[in-house]
């Protein structure tokens, strides 16, 4: 039940018998809404949660800036407070490494700021602001084919072992707004190469250690806004483009599939968006191009999800998020 305390201040006579009569019917309201208790100001919320820490609480890991490699040797711990995260900071060739930042606390925000990337946090609200300014890594010389290109990601593995088969609905929740984006391209962009993108992505895995193609996985993505474009297109193809691509397949929806109006600079937005019957169909599609031949849809589950930017261009992006969740409906945990 979600009450709401609101103090009111009546100025009446103390045995006034009108207010006396209203007295009572509040006291006999009160009763009656408190043995029953079936009142809530919101739907009962019947799921498990598959992020850990969705207020940022336990602090932060961080990669090293030479590739997608794995290592998160660094710490964000909130002047010391916190040692044990769930979240990872990936800054995947960047040029500086926040990890070194020097910390700062104002407004209940505990911000790391470099010369290319800002992470500014409120773990009591659970909000988060990120930046990251390409001009840092090319300078004014626009990224060639092949070339890397920075990332400023928000990751963690999924806090459950629910199979995909299990579930009934599987629901991405995030609200955000997009509160900066520079150009500094000068006319040269390419539409196949250059862009600011921020987008929540996961990994789909088959997470049965008996099953042939255990561990293999794709992508699975939703592309909240692109540079490029009012909605952000539909996309798929293996993972190429640079030298630490993974190779696995790759589908991401089209903008306008999850989100009635496209994402502008300055406007709050909110997705709720169930992905379960969208992932069964881009398994299919995947084993259609010829990969995880070995898997079955039965053993599939979410394995680790990353939300953030990747900067393809001199571009100055910013996006804080309000809140973030992902529901997994109707499953029974078999582990």
């Amino acid at each position: 039940i979600c009450i709401r305390k609101h103090h009111f201040k009546f100025k009446y006579r103390q045995y006034c018998p009108i207010i006396s009569a209203m007295k009572k019917l509040l006291t006999l309201f009160l009763t009656v809404f408190f043995l029953f208790g079936t009142v809530s100001c919101a739907p009962e919320q019947n799921f498990e949660e598959g992020i850990f820490d969705p207020d940022f609480q336990k602090g932060f890991f961080v990669s090293n800036i030479n590739g997608t490699t794995g290592n998160f040797p660094g710490m964000l711990t909130y002047n010391g407070t916190c040692f044990d995260p769930y979240w990872r900071v990936a800054q995947w060739w960047c040029k500086y490494d926040l990890a070194a930042a020097q910390e700062s606390f104002s407004n209940g925000f505990y911000e790391y700021r470099d010369q290319e990337k800002v992470l500014s946090v409120n773990p009591d609200r659970g909000e988060i602001y990120l930046e990251l300014d390409g001009r840092a890594v090319y300078g004014e010389t626009p990224r060639r084919e092949g070339e890397n290109w920075p990332s400023l990601l928000l990751d963690q593995y999924f806090g459950t072992n629910l199979y995909l088969h299990q579930l009934e609905a599987l629901f991405v929740c995030i609200d955000f707004k997009i509160e900066c984006i520079e150009d500094f391209m000068n006319g040269l962009a390419q539409e196949n190469l250059h862009s600011a993108q921020f987008q929540w992505i996961t990994t789909v895995q088959d997470l049965n250690p008996n099953s042939y193609g255990y561990k293999d996985y794709f992508w699975f993505g939703l592309p909240f806004f692109d540079y490029r474009y009012e909605f952000p297109r539909a996309f798929e193809s293996q993972d190429v483009g640079k030298e630490d691509s993974t190779g696995k397949y790759s589908l991401f929806l089209a903008g306008n599939e999850f989100m009635e109006k496209p994402v502008t600079v300055g406007n709050r937005v909110t997705v709720r968006f169930d992905i379960l019957p969208y992932l069964k169909s881009a398994f299919e599609k995947t084993q259609q191009k010829g990969y995880m031949q070995h898997s079955t849809y039965e053993n599939l589950a979410l394995g680790a999800f990353n939300i953030g930017w990747e900067i393809t261009g001199i571009y100055r992006a910013g996006v804080r998020i309000y809140d973030m969740s992902v529901e997994m409906h109707g499953g029974k945990n078999e582990t």
